[in-house]
């Protein structure tokens, strides 16, 4: 069999289930993009709401951590316990998506950042899915 000049696209997996094919492809597209590192990328997808609240900063892990609600902001209740540490980008290899839940037109979806050395990070991505493009929410501090 010849090999195809297009790459597959690989199905999504069935914990993506509840959301649409164009918002499974986005978050296949997501994930393929953090896999090369490419950071900018996710921050283009994000909710104008949230890039003008973010005005004047830098696309750093601060921003990332924030755009992805990652570590202690994943959880529902924060405790002032934990501490907060930004994304460690360089160290980030895959996601895996844990579950989705969706809300209106808004899809809390959970997964974890796996990193290159250590524990995984968890993260709670909130899409916007009834537009197109989907956007990323995004959380304020």
């Amino acid at each position: 069999q010849k090999p195809s000049a297009t790459p597959e696209k690989r199905p999504a997996p069935t914990t993506l289930s509840p959301l649409p094919p164009t918002a499974q492809g986005f978050l296949a597209d997501l994930q393929d993009h953090i896999r090369k590192g490419d950071w900018a990328w996710a921050a283009d997808q994000s909710d104008a709401s949230f890039l003008r609240a973010k005005e004047g900063r830098p696309r750093d892990p601060y921003f990332y951590t924030y755009l992805f609600s990652a570590g202690v902001l994943s959880t529902d209740s924060q405790d002032d316990a934990q501490r907060f540490e930004t994304l460690p980008l360089a160290k980030i290899r895959d996601m895996a998506w844990d579950s989705v839940v969706v809300e209106g037109p808004v899809a809390v979806v959970r997964g974890r950042f796996l990193l290159t050395r250590g524990e995984s990070v968890p993260f709670a991505v909130r899409l916007v899915w009834r537009i197109e493009p989907p956007r990323i929410l995004g959380s304020q501090p």
